[in-house]
């Protein structure tokens, strides 16, 4: 556990200094520009941006079994500078963190894609359930920083890197089949499969970040143009629209298909290599597919209905949309087949395959 009588602290990535402030004197010095987080590149270098950048960071108040990992890491009642900075602020997204400037600590020691400890937080994490009393000594697990509210813990496997969630049958359901239309469209996803961890039915999937390969999401693209909602023609979306158009136009198809009622902020952004955004990031969390009622559900990232959306994608981005005719017939086909219908009607309804379909030939 970090000394929680020091008040200076730097922001670092990976070894390079970023930043210093002061949690007493609340001074911000930036001290390489150019290395700052997406997300409080444009931010006014007072106390605000640290703020701002740890509760963009720490998990949410309403993840479920927040408060008792909290108590296992001995935060309680800290807020999201204090949680960062006594944790480190090490994730599994990015290689910022943050330490003591009369630290010594380097970023081989502190990397959780080099040094997760297997600890009982991920239990608590997963469970709710505290093996004992104790706290532990070294915060070095990954779930202080990773969003969502659902229950979850990573696990390491040799070099790889897991995260486990835990779901209903139906929500797991649709982490499993929805893979398969990402991959039939082409749009790079995380691939789930079902599992029994610690006597909870959960969904597992491999990390797809690491050193080289960071996730930028979009609620720090929204934060670094100054916006709060997602319309078409807002420049958070342009920004996706001019990163990878292509794999953003597939994003949206694939969740008018499936009707994903959760693609928000945190469930999507870029991929990004030597600090370039070079890619959308593979669409993960499908438990939310299938869960719209119709077509006539607010989406997200557009800001208007899913219909609507794909209505729109067809009228502003019509080359793109050419491009992509050929893979969207071979879905149609795909999912028309014999065997995949086998497989979907294992994990769904006949009555959500027939309303699929009929989502799918909109799109031709």
């Amino acid at each position: 556990m970090r000394n929680p009588r020091c008040t200076k602290y730097y922001l670092k990535y990976k070894d390079e200094t970023v930043l210093a402030f002061n949690t007493k004197s609340e001074n911000v010095h930036i001290i390489n520009s150019a290395l700052l987080p997406l997300s409080i590149i444009n931010k006014e270098p007072l106390y605000g941006m640290i703020k701002s950048f740890c509760a963009g960071r720490v998990m949410a108040r309403n993840r479920k079994n927040y408060n008792w990992i909290l108590k296992i890491c001995g935060l309680t009642g800290d807020n999201e500078v204090n949680i960062c900075i006594k944790s480190g602020a090490a994730s599994l997204r990015d290689n910022y963190w943050i330490c003591r400037a009369d630290s010594n600590e380097k970023w081989g020691n502190v990397s959780l894609y080099r040094n997760m400890l297997p600890t009982h937080i991920g239990r608590v994490a997963l469970t709710g359930i505290a093996e004992g009393s104790s706290i532990v000594t070294r915060i070095n697990a990954g779930e202080l920083m990773n969003k969502g509210t659902k229950a979850k813990c990573f696990l390491r496997q040799g070099r790889k890197i897991y995260m486990c969630k835990a779901e209903t049958e139906d929500e797991i359901n649709s982490e499993v089949i929805s893979y398969y239309i990402a991959k039939e469209l082409k749009l790079p996803s995380v691939c789930y499969r079902k599992t029994k961890y610690m006597g909870m039915s959960c969904s597992v999937c491999k990390i797809l970040t690491s050193e080289e390969n960071e996730m930028v999401p979009c609620r720090d693209i929204l934060e670094y143009y100054g916006e709060t909602r997602l319309h078409m023609n807002n420049r958070a979306y342009n920004y996706f629209m001019e990163t990878d158009p292509l794999n953003f136009i597939r994003m949206q198809l694939f969740d008018y298909i499936t009707l994903n009622t959760d693609r928000n902020r945190d469930n999507y952004g870029v991929l990004v290599k030597n600090r370039k955004a070079v890619a959308l990031f593979p669409v993960f969390d499908h438990d939310s597919c299938f869960k719209g009622k119709s077509a006539n559900g607010i989406y997200f990232p557009s800001g208007i209905t899913f219909h609507k959306t794909i209505c729109a994608l067809k009228e502003m981005y019509k080359d793109e949309y050419v491009q992509l005719m050929p893979d969207i017939i071979k879905l149609n086909e795909y999912l028309r087949s014999v065997n995949f219908k086998k497989m979907f009607l294992g994990y769904k309804t006949e009555q959500e395959y027939i309303k699929m379909l009929h989502r799918t030939a909109n799109l031709l």
